[in-house]
């Protein structure tokens, strides 16, 4: 059987938000597709010291990244599987109360008296027709254009905190989760084996869960990867 990972990429897409509320597939391979977490024996994964580090960081990234939760995985000798869903709350968070503060109370200013300008004979609205320019009604009025708030005494706010929310909070983004995840398990790896040496290539593959069934695909494909890693 090919050991070629079903459906992978390498090239993130370039219009896709990888912070988004879906499930991914991720497959990240060890540098050089070295034979480093451990090996297979009649059909199942026997992982060593590197591998367990690698399961305790993946169980760990819960508790460092909010918004994400962790399905399948697998620890094969050279690479590793996991599906990793971003799960960010819909709708916005309650306001913050924030600190109460008196409103500034703006400086008079006089109405500016605006020049006299003789009336354009065309044929247009009212005020022409009457020998005025159009403006401002607080012009009109003697009046500079002021911003609500400011007519009140107040000082402009955010639309959303004059709603009592604050903007929704986004998801981490998908390779932010992935360079934790081989960062760390790398640091800890290193750190036992006295070395400085590479233990995950560069890049990654992934593939973006759509629906029921392809999650179910994957799953099984997951459960079932070091048989058939053992078959070839």
């Amino acid at each position: 059987m090919s050991q070629d990972f079903p459906n992978r990429r390498s090239i993130r897409l370039k219009y896709f938000d990888y912070a988004s509320e879906y499930a991914y597939f991720v497959t990240i391979c060890t540098y050089g597709r070295m034979n480093l977490f451990g090996q297979i024996m009649d059909g199942t994964m026997v992982v060593n010291d590197f591998g367990r580090i690698v399961e305790t960081t993946w169980h760990d990234l819960p508790n460092h990244i909010a918004g994400i939760e962790l399905d399948e995985f697998v620890i094969m000798p050279d690479h590793f599987h996991g599906i990793i869903s971003i799960v960010v709350g819909a709708g916005s968070k309650p306001a913050r109360i924030m600190p109460h503060k008196p409103a500034r109370i703006m400086p008079h200013k006089p109405a500016r008296i605006m020049p006299h300008k003789p009336a354009r004979i065309i044929p247009m609205d009212a005020n022409i027709r009457a020998g005025l320019e159009p403006m401002d009604t607080n012009i009109r009025a003697g009046l500079e254009p002021m911003d609500a708030n400011i007519r009140a005494g107040l000082e402009p706010m955010d639309t959303n905190i004059r709603a009592g929310l604050e903007p929704a909070p986004t998801g981490t983004p998908l390779s932010e989760i992935v360079r934790q995840l081989k960062t760390f398990s790398a640091r800890r790896i290193n750190k036992m084996r006295g070395s400085s040496s590479p233990v995950w290539q560069r890049n990654f593959y992934e593939h973006i869960i759509r629906n029921e069934n392809d999650l179910n695909h994957i799953r099984e494909y997951i459960i079932h990867n070091p048989q058939q890693r053992d078959s070839v």
